[in-house]
């Protein structure tokens, strides 16, 4: 009997991972984030049957309890135990948070997690999210006032701003903590009880506390949860077709980084699908997260523009970007100039692929006339950097402006969101959208507009 239930539950996990249609793990393979409770390790057990070869595991010391590293070395030793690789990852705090720890925790996890992902060829990092943390999840929102984005709760599959190669997957969102809890014990697993779940001082902990002493709510915060995800599912499917309706033109075929609008249409929209088809275009151009945009804010952005008769006929400022005036019937977004704090040199390297500033990818590579020989004035370094544009830039490829026609020219009040790749001194190599090189350096630049943020997003974490 006990066969058959632990049987009946992998045959149910992995119809959720057909369901959740994953990528194969590459060459390289899939990591399990273990905290050693009974869902992680019930989650990576139930992995090593589906990618035998192809899964390590990563913990986490936070650093945030005495008995955190203790912990942390079990973790471990449970995946041993298994013959499962296990990395353990501790995090270094500078200095260590006195407020705000739950959040400034998951922060630095997921970023050793993620890193730990680049680091070993990695594409896929699950975690042990499941139904009763879905649940804790609501009622915590709910009491925050969230809006319909914060009711639907935790995703199956997400990513992070710039690793979009790397899926976030929780597929023990079906299963309660009751079924992980039994399903080890069926299979004799052993696992870790965290200390500080039992502490009363955390939010999650009293809702638990709660659900323990009540749990009929907990149904009927599922048919909540459930109603809240078909909402936004149907109304996902409103944003997406209305971004192709009020786009005149793709960011992709002008490949500036600026994307225009039909004003009239947009205006036309409900606002609540409104303000997302903004929203979705802000974090496309501006390339930053959603979490930055508060819904006062959002609201406030979304009336400036559809408050006007006519397209916006001044320059309006929005979060990372500026909504451009260009016709009546139409405006633009772009990316605004970054103030001077925010400008940085990013470093390239010949031959290397790299994604700037989360919206352009940039190639720089060494340029070989018809003999196959590299040509070039200068003598080579191997590290350039790459810059946004300013006005000073503009002089120095002003020859190259004469030569393109007006019309290719991206706007002025774009421009300061454009790359320009340097060298260690500070003199101008190439300015790409300008068609600009310097021809004494013999390389090639391409540069391409391929955002890590889509157009259309509804699984940004």
């Amino acid at each position: 009997l006990v066969q058959k239930m632990a049987d009946r539950m992998l045959k149910q996990f992995a119809h959720v991972l057909k369901k959740l249609r994953l990528p194969s793990p590459n060459d390289g393979h899939a990591v399990v984030a273990l905290s050693g409770g009974s869902d992680s390790v019930a989650l990576m057990h139930l992995l090593k049957k589906v990618f035998p070869n192809k899964l390590t595991a990563a913990t986490i010391d936070h650093d945030l309890r005495e008995d955190s590293s203790a912990d942390a070395a079990r973790a471990s030793e449970i995946a041993g135990e298994l013959g499962i690789p296990c990395s353990k990852l501790k995090v270094s705090w500078n200095p260590r948070p006195q407020t705000g720890v739950s959040a400034k925790a998951r922060e630095q996890r997921f970023s050793l997690l993620i890193e730990h992902c680049l680091r070993n060829d990695a594409t896929l990092l699950f975690l042990g999210h499941h139904q009763d943390d879905q649940l804790e999840t609501f009622v915590y929102r709910l009491a925050s006032m969230s809006g319909l984005d914060g009711l639907t709760c935790i995703p199956s599959i997400t990513w992070r701003v710039g690793t979009p190669s790397i899926k976030l997957v929780r597929p023990l969102l079906p299963f309660s903590k009751a079924d992980l809890k039994d399903y080890c014990c069926e299979n004799g697993l052993t696992w870790i009880e965290d200390s500080s779940n039992f502490e009363l001082n955390y939010h999650r902990n009293r809702i638990r506390k709660v659900f323990s002493e009540e749990p009929w709510i907990k149904p009927h915060l599922k048919q909540l949860i459930d109603v809240s995800q078909f909402i936004r599912n149907d109304m996902d499917k409103q944003v997406k077709a209305a971004i192709s309706d009020v786009t005149k033109h793709t960011t992709q075929s002008k490949n500036v980084g600026y994307i225009f609008i039909d004003f009239h249409k947009f205006k036309q929209l409900a606002p609540p699908i409104g303000r997302r088809v903004l929203l979705n275009i802000l974090l496309h151009i501006g390339g930053v997260k959603s979490s930055g945009f508060q819904q006062a804010i959002l609201c406030k952005y979304y009336n400036s523009v559809v408050s006007r008769t006519t397209a916006p006929d001044k320059c309006i400022s929005m979060s990372s970007c500026n909504v451009v005036p260009h016709s009546l019937d139409s405006f633009i977004v772009a990316r605004a100039t970054p103030r001077k704090t925010e400008k940085q040199l990013t470093e390239i390297k010949i031959g290397q692929s790299l994604i700037w500033d989360c919206r352009f990818t940039i190639l720089l590579e060494k340029y070989k006339g018809s003999s196959g020989h590299v040509k070039s004035e200068i003598d080579l370094e191997e590290v350039f950097f790459v810059k946004h544009m300013d006005p000073t830039d503009l002089v120095v490829a002003k020859n190259s402006i004469r030569r393109v026609k007006a019309s290719k020219l991206p706007l002025k009040e774009a421009r300061g969101g454009l790359p320009v790749i340097v060298d260690k001194n500070g003199s101008i190599v190439a300015v790409p959208h300008l068609n600009y090189i310097d021809v004494r350096y013999g390389l090639v630049c391409q540069c391409s507009f391929k955002p890590v943020i889509p157009i259309f997003n509804s699984t940004l974490n």
